[in-house]
Order: structure tokens, then C-alpha cells, then sequence
């Protein structure tokens, strides 16, 4: 695959079909104290990609991009299957780390997807709600902002 292409419609439709499944988070976010503030971490998660996204324009799509679509095709299907709805939110997070820009995708960033999903108000339940969603927010801040201070290129030197 050419490295200069940009996604597929596969990719698109991957992202849409996980978005669709995971219609649920906008009633967890509503309704749920410990899942308030989701859509904020959700926001500032995404907040790398969208800014190369918006100076750059679209990013090229690679072969790890085809490798996090395949899996979050698997995923998708296995939360058809069982239900469970974590697997369609972690397929979420890997369409957009395949649709978005190359920096947004370093190895920090992804795994702070947690910030927006349910999972973590489950392994934080012993926290106060507040507690909560300032560790929520601190995650997902941190995993913004890992794409600026990390993915910056040294010069070679002469």
C-alpha cells in the first residue's frame, strides 16, 4: 500500500460502524455520575489529531493504520457477538488512531482512550466521583499531550 494514500472508505466505515455501536456512551455520560465528563476527556483525547488534521489536512494512511482497522473490525465483531460493549469502544479508539494523523498515534496516546470509556469509572468505582473525573481529565490531558513533547524530531547532527 502506498504510504501517500489516504484512508479507504473501509476505515470510514469501520469508524462509523464503531461509532454507531457505541451509541451508549452519550447515555453514560448523561446519566452516570462516575461517567460524567467523558465527552470532555473524549474532546481533548482527540484534541492532537484534530489540530495536525486541521493544519495538515487528511494524513497519509500506513500499514499500521490497516492493522488497527483489522482489529477493530475483529472487535466489532466480538461485541456484536457477546455484547459486550467495551470491545466496540476500544474498536472507536482504534479507527480514529487509524484515520488520524501519524503523531496522534504514539503509544501513549491510544492506551489514554481509557479516559472516555466506562472502564475506567469500573476500576475506579473506590474513588470519589470527583476524584474521578479529575482522573479522567488528567488522563486524557496526558495522553494529549504526549503527541507534542514526544513526537518532536530531533535535527541530525552535522
Amino acid at each position: 500500500m502506498n504510504s501517500k494514500s489516504r484512508p479507504p472508505l473501509v476505515a470510514w466505515a469501520t469508524l462509523v460502524f464503531a461509532l454507531f455501536q457505541s451509541r451508549g456512551l452519550v447515555v453514560a455520560w448523561q446519566h452516570s455520575p462516575l461517567d460524567r465528563f467523558g465527552w470532555l476527556a473524549l474532546a481533548l483525547w482527540l484534541a492532537p489529531g484534530l489540530m495536525d488534521w486541521g493544519r495538515y489536512g487528511p494524513p497519509p494512511f500506513e500499514k499500521r493504520s490497516l492493522v488497527c482497522i483489522g482489529i477493530a473490525i475483529l472487535l466489532l465483531v466480538a461485541g456484536v457477538v457477546t455484547e459486550l460493549h467495551l470491545l466496540d469502544y476500544i474498536a472507536v479508539a482504534l479507527a480514529l488512531a487509524a484515520v488520524a494523523p501519524p503523531r496522534a498515534r504514539l503509544f501513549l496516546w491510544l492506551p489514554g482512550a481509557i479516559s472516555w470509556m466506562p472502564l475506567l469509572s469500573w476500576t475506579a468505582k473506590g474513588l470519589p466521583t470527583n476524584g474521578l473525573i479529575a482522573l479522567r481529565l488528567v488522563i486524557a490531558v496526558a495522553a494529549a499531550s504526549a503527541p507534542f513533547f514526544l513526537g518532536r524530531r530531533r535535527s541530525p547532527t552535522p
